[in-house]
């Protein structure tokens, strides 16, 4: 197994589990304590679902390039924390989406006999 995956269940756990201790120690009725829970709360859910799918996530970021798994990570954590701003960031990440579909899409084809050389030349 690998140690990441362990370490985001870890850290998912951690953070449900600081959401809850908060809403229960300091109570829902303090507004800004209650913000803190639910943005722990979220992350928490998030880092959790990131922690079931992470054999399926390990397959597309060979698929993808770094970037852009960056990029949609970092807007994920945004859109967790502050769930109203995937107004602004959802057209954004579907545009980076469509243009790195298009752009793979429109990518000629690989010439297979260059392929056959390459592999001719490797073997002695």
């Amino acid at each position: 197994m690998d140690i990441r995956r362990h370490i985001m269940g870890l850290l998912g756990i951690i953070f449900l589990l600081s959401g809850v201790g908060l809403l229960v120690v300091k109570g829902a009725s303090d507004s800004q304590w209650s913000m803190y829970a639910s943005i722990c709360i979220r992350v928490g859910l998030m880092l959790s679902a990131i922690w079931l799918a992470f054999p399926q996530i390990e397959g597309l970021t060979k698929r993808f390039p770094s970037w852009l798994m960056a990029t949609i990570g970092v807007m994920a954590f945004i859109i967790a924390a502050s769930p109203r701003r995937i107004v602004y960031l959802g057209p954004i990440v579907a545009a980076i989406a469509f243009l790195q579909f298009a752009g793979w899409l429109f990518k000629p084809l690989p010439n297979p006999k260059r392929q056959a050389k390459a592999a001719s030349k490797d073997d002695p």
